[in-house]
């Protein structure tokens, strides 16, 4: 190690033909021990230019819609990047219903609805990108993004493709579409990432049986999505053994499942005086993610709706030989609905060039 840094023109000698060669330092690995050395790569005939001279991209534009582009005058080193329209995203489903116990037998535990599906998201527009004259006015024509897919309770519909950009007979059909984007070099902006995907709704609780304690175990509540929280499962009532009567047992409704942007609905109690029939919670509609969308971006797949909580039911054998009684609770929870796919985002054209530099 000489004291050479990286960027550095040497003469070095060249181990195949013998000869002294000029080279650019480019990269050194240096090892501290008793003897400071290093690994050194090299570009053979590189040499670095003079940053004086050096013609870069400094300036860029973003066009969209549709125009005519007119290159500024004394404009050089022309490159355009073409993105086309993102892909809508599918649509979710809705949460199903709960369930509720059987009518007859001591059975009193029932299932809860399963949440609905969230969506698939959309892929992000096509990307081309080529270098270009700047001799004369381009039109161009900026593609749209594709329609999310239709919500439907109970079908997943995908979204629509996005249409081409085009810059006077250049497509971004002639591109392809890539899972990192499009990074602009001057100011790190992102282009055609892809879309979200959907979340799915939360499950709604199950109704629970048995005891704890001197009440009825609670029922379960429904599933949480990310901070959104699932409805609280709700209490039964339990009257125990008495002298010539025997033990009645309620199951307590359980709570609806969240999904994106809701809260599940909590369950009711489910009490012997029968002013709390121990309905179960419904689940929670989703809601759209919503905010704004890069150039060429895929749209974000549909949130799938809160399952429904089961229903609760009050169960006791009557007095003696007299038949068991049975009182089931009104209703269970109802699922959630999902939401559609949303749009792509639209695309554009973003024209790099470089000026000339002013004299200080």
């Amino acid at each position: 190690y000489q004291a050479d840094d990286a960027g550095d023109v040497l003469s070095q000698y060249h181990p195949y033909d013998g000869n002294m060669v000029q080279t650019c330092v480019e990269s050194l690995d240096i090892t501290l021990s008793g003897k400071l050395l290093a690994k050194m790569t090299s570009l053979v005939g590189y040499i670095p230019p003079d940053i004086t001279q050096i013609e870069y991209y400094d300036t860029f534009e973003i066009l969209t819609g549709s125009g005519t582009w007119t290159p500024p005058k004394g404009a050089k080193n022309g490159r355009v990047v073409l993105i086309g329209g993102g892909t809508g995203g599918q649509s979710a489903t809705a949460g199903k219903n709960g369930e509720r116990p059987p009518r007859k037998g001591s059975t009193v535990t029932a299932d809860g609805g399963e949440g609905g599906i969230g969506g698939a998201a959309g892929v992000s527009g096509k990307i081309y990108q080529t270098e270009i004259d700047l001799e004369a006015p381009v039109s161009y024509q900026c593609g749209t993004g594709g329609p999310g897919g239709i919500y439907s309770a109970d079908l997943q519909n995908s979204g629509k493709p996005g249409t081409a950009t085009t810059f006077g007979a250049l497509s971004s059909e002639l591109g392809s579409v890539s899972d990192s984007g499009f990074t602009n070099p001057i100011d790190n902006t992102q282009f055609a990432i892809p879309g979200i995907n959907g979340l799915d709704g939360g499950k709604g609780g199950n109704a629970l049986g048995g005891i704890e304690g001197d009440r009825h175990r609670r029922s379960e509540s429904g599933e949480d999505v990310l901070q959104w929280k699932g409805g609280q499962g709700g209490e039964g009532d339990h009257r125990p053994i008495e002298e010539g009567l025997y033990p009645r047992t309620y199951s307590g409704g359980a709570g609806g499942g969240a999904a994106y942007g809701e809260n599940g609905k909590d369950g009711e109690e489910f009490s012997h005086s029968g002013d709390l029939n121990g309905n179960g919670g419904d689940g929670a509609n989703a809601h759209q993610r919503g905010g704004e969308r890069k150039y060429g971006q895929g749209g974000s797949g549909g949130n799938g709706g809160g399952g429904g909580g089961a229903g609760g039911k009050g169960y006791y054998p009557a007095y003696k030989d007299d038949p068991e009684e049975t009182v089931l609770s009104e209703k269970a929870g109802t699922g959630g609905q999902g939401t559609a796919g949303e749009p792509g985002g639209d695309g554009c054209v973003i024209v790099f060039y470089s000026l000339p530099r002013k004299e200080a």
